[in-house]
């Protein structure tokens, strides 16, 4: 549900700020959501504002990579990430959680957070935006 009223609320956002900020900004949020979840009397409502967070990153890292991505290429490398993000990482979060017990998934996905956010934080040094 959080996910999809972040959607709606990331539309008229992403009107009024930059996309490579609205992505750094929600990855961050969703960073400090997720490490707030390892406390398990806030784990609830923190889900729920890390997927409030979530929602616009794809979409609008999509609208920013497409406008300043030179020749089209932008949607090949977004939607490649997209799909091989869960490949890659879901079999690292089991795996913690099998050697760690439940709570390494919260700090598992914040890393995965972090990661996302350290390749926007290069690619807008990359791209100068």
């Amino acid at each position: 549900m959080s996910f999809t009223i972040g959607r709606l609320i990331s539309a008229p956002l992403a009107l009024r700020v930059a996309p490579a900020h609205l992505v750094t900004g929600a990855l961050v949020l969703a960073a400090v959501s997720l490490a707030v979840a390892a406390i398990p009397a806030a784990a609830p409502l923190a889900y729920t504002l890390a997927g409030l967070f979530l929602a616009p990153v794809f979409t609008t890292g999509l609208v920013w990579l497409t406008r300043v991505l030179p020749g089209g290429a932008a949607p090949t490398f977004v939607f490649a990430g997209a799909f091989l993000g869960p490949v890659l990482f879901s079999p690292v979060v089991g795996a913690l959680r099998d050697t760690f017990g439940p709570a390494a998934i919260p700090l598992t996905l914040m890393g995965v957070a972090l990661f996302d956010l350290a390749i926007v934080i290069g690619l807008r040094r990359l791209l100068r935006t």
